[in-house]
């Protein structure tokens, strides 16, 4: 394994489990708890990012602080604090972050969005061919290079829709049900999963005592431009849907989802608008 886990003592002894040694330090209340993770010197850029970019991802998702020594500090221990719940997620992130870089995982989901980007250009190349023939008049050249194309492109789909759900499962790794997290993904492949979420938890909206669940969409520093596309197109599916919600820093949101079920009725206008009264008493 790539890193060796320990957490700063307090009176609890060690413990080791699958391999990693734990101890904690907490405050009196149990809430703040300091983890030290023993990552090799050489592997600390992997959880820094280009121009910091993972290091922010990671607190983003997580909700816990990360420090990684300078780069010629002879500190090897990157620190993790917060509560409980969020330095067990960062803690997920990181050793996930180290393994890949020995197992390929990263690599290897970037292959698979080159792979969709080699499809999409052939793609246009057959469709623009298929279009000059037929300007020409070679009617049958003209239906033979359309026809490639379609082809491709129904791999083009294929592979496309294959490297995102290797992202999701990526970015997602360590997250409980309660969270999403979007990086990585185009904007119509966000909105798919986001959909599908809260379509299900619609579906299962009786009896469930889970209300919120909270959406990484990133502040959009990475996109063209510098800026957000998947934040502003997930805040409009949530009007769309009317669905209550509370703006969690510069890239997440926090959404309120009902327990209750809707409200039976056979009128059509009810029926469009049920979101909307959904929790009234």
């Amino acid at each position: 394994m790539g890193c060796l886990i320990s957490k700063e003592p307090r009176s609890t002894p060690q413990t080791t489990v699958d391999g990693v040694v734990t101890a904690e330090r907490s405050d009196e209340d149990g809430r703040h708890v300091v983890l030290l993770l023993q990552v090799p010197k050489a592997q600390h850029g992997l959880i820094v990012g280009k121009h910091g970019h993972n290091v922010r991802e990671l607190e983003q998702r997580s909700g816990a602080h990360v420090t990684v020594p300078r780069r010629l500090s002879l500190s090897r221990p990157v620190r993790v604090s917060g509560d409980a719940g969020s330095v067990q997620r960062a803690r997920v992130r990181i050793e996930k972050l180290v393994n890949d870089s020995v197992d390929g995982g990263e690599p290897a989901i970037e292959r698979l969005r080159d792979r969709a980007e080699q499809l999409r250009m052939e793609r246009d190349r057959l469709f623009e061919a298929a279009s000059a023939a037929h300007k020409r008049g070679r009617g049958a050249e003209a239906k033979r290079l359309a026809q490639e194309g379609h082809r491709v492109d129904t791999e083009y789909k294929t592979a496309r829709s294959t490297a995102a759900r290797a992202i999701f499962a990526s970015k997602n790794a360590g997250l409980d049900s309660s969270e999403i997290d979007l990086h990585g993904l185009y904007v119509e492949e966000a909105l798919e999963i986001v959909k599908a979420r809260l379509d299900g938890i619609d579906a299962r909206r009786h009896g469930d005592t889970n209300r919120d669940i909270r959406i990484i969409t990133g502040a959009g520093h990475h996109s063209d431009g510098g800026r957000a596309r998947i934040r502003p197109a997930v805040e409009a599916l949530l009007r769309e849907r009317h669905y209550e919600y509370q703006v969690d820093g510069p890239g997440a949101f926090v959404v309120t989802r009902c327990a209750r079920p809707a409200p039976p009725t056979t009128n059509m206008w009810s029926r469009l608008f049920v979101a909307c009264f959904r929790c009234s008493p």
